[in-house]
């Protein structure tokens, strides 16, 4: 029997069929991979698979920056549809703000931007820009007014490739009467490179940086100590999404490697670390950053009054190596 370190049941060996990398695969393959045998049962590890991982790789700014970094190929990219974490705009010219959407292009073999389909764009009256709103999230008149929008004006509202009775109907849900003046189309890929990103990093996403965290923390230092109940509370983070009254996962503006800039250029490849802080030993954290852009800390427990092995270590996705980092060098 052994017992799983999220859900914390004793299953029999045949409920640990699946290796736990510490690392999404989706986020490379590495020689001698960090991996957890006979510690997250099939059950969690098919869960975790789709509901956290699944979102960190294909709905978030790390997904994301894979295509760019070359960790997978163009024809491998797989959107998230309408309600994706990640949104763009286009940043300059006629189509000033308009929704765009990543997509493949077999003709070109790279992942493009596209027009979404169905857009709705308000002319603000103080900055002669549109507003533009995907169909189904179209503001209320009065919504609209505060955000500087003149309805009254003539050609205030304009449609980007959207059914023209279609929108009349929506926008008049919406209190907003709307007369036909003509149609903004566009649908092919864009060619103007400059887009304004969005996005949201939500529980969903911090869930799955804790996972990453709480199962290097495992590696380094096995379950038996994984399975204390000092460590129930970022536990039921990545299982349940509790959050304890601390908060367990924040981004700071920092690098974690020494010699790297808060902003600018760094090495290719990600990064986690488990350490004690230096000022209050009983902190046990973790810093994890994939494809060592954004920082995120981890407090896998405040007052852990135990001993734990410290380190850190890069992921090299390029060359498929894990390499350990030296904490007075590099951390």
């Amino acid at each position: 029997m052994s017992r799983c370190i999220y859900c914390l049941e004793e299953k029999p060996k045949s409920a640990f069929t699946k290796r736990e990398h510490v690392l999404p695969q989706a986020f490379g393959l590495f020689e001698n991979n960090f991996t957890l045998i006979d510690t997250v049962c099939d059950e969690c590890n098919q869960y975790y698979g789709n509901t956290l991982e699944l979102p960190l790789a294909r709905d978030s700014y790390e997904g994301m920056l894979r295509f760019n970094h070359g960790i997978k190929q163009a024809k491998e990219y797989k959107g998230t549809g309408k309600q994706a974490r990640l949104r763009f705009r286009v940043a300059e010219g006629p189509l000033k703000g308009a929704i765009t959407y990543r997509e493949y292009s077999s003709e070109k073999n790279e992942v493009v931007m596209m027009l979404a389909r169905n857009q709705i764009g308000f002319l603000q009256g103080d900055t002669q820009e549109w507003l533009f709103f995907l169909l189904y999230e179209i503001p209320t008149k009065e919504e609209l007014m505060k955000l500087g929008v003149d309805l009254n004006s003539a050609g205030s509202i304009t449609l980007l490739e959207c059914d023209i009775e279609l929108a009349t109907e929506r926008l008049a849900m919406q209190g907003i009467s709307f007369k036909v003046e003509g149609d903004r189309s566009g649908r092919n890929e864009s060619d103007t490179g400059l887009f304004q990103m969005q996005g949201t990093i939500d529980t969903v996403i911090y869930r799955a940086i804790a996972k990453i965290a709480f199962n290097y923390f495992t590696y380094l230092n096995g379950s038996k100590l994984a399975l204390l109940e000092e460590f129930d509370a970022i536990r039921r983070y990545v299982r349940l999404g509790e959050l304890p009254e601390y908060q367990i996962v924040s981004l700071v503006e920092r690098a974690i490697l020494g010699d790297e800039p808060t902003e600018g250029l760094r090495r290719s490849g990600h990064i986690v670390t488990i350490e004690k802080h230096k000022q209050y030993p009983s902190l046990l954290m973790s810093q994890v950053s994939i494809n060592n852009m954004f920082t995120y800390l981890v407090i896998l427990n405040p007052d852990a009054n135990i001993e734990v092995n410290e380190s850190g270590h890069f992921f090299n996705p390029h060359v498929h190596s894990i390499e350990p980092l030296s904490r007075s060098k590099d951390l």
